[in-house]
């Protein structure tokens, strides 16, 4: 009997676990192509600042 209820209890906790990682996926800004930004492809997360052109220098 205990055993059932400590194996019931890991399994609740395991899935708790596995729906915040979810949800903290979807907040970091997983690109469609599902990788985040601390994975090894980094190229989508390029900041905009750090590709738009500053268009005060060109006048």
């Amino acid at each position: 009997m205990l055993v059932q209820w400590v194996s019931s209890a890991m399994n609740s906790v395991l899935r708790q676990k596995s729906q915040l990682l979810g949800r903290l996926r979807q907040e970091n800004g997983v690109n469609p192509g599902g990788r985040a930004c601390s994975e090894q492809r980094l190229r989508h997360c390029t900041p905009a600042w750090a590709t738009e052109r500053d268009s005060v220098s060109k006048k």
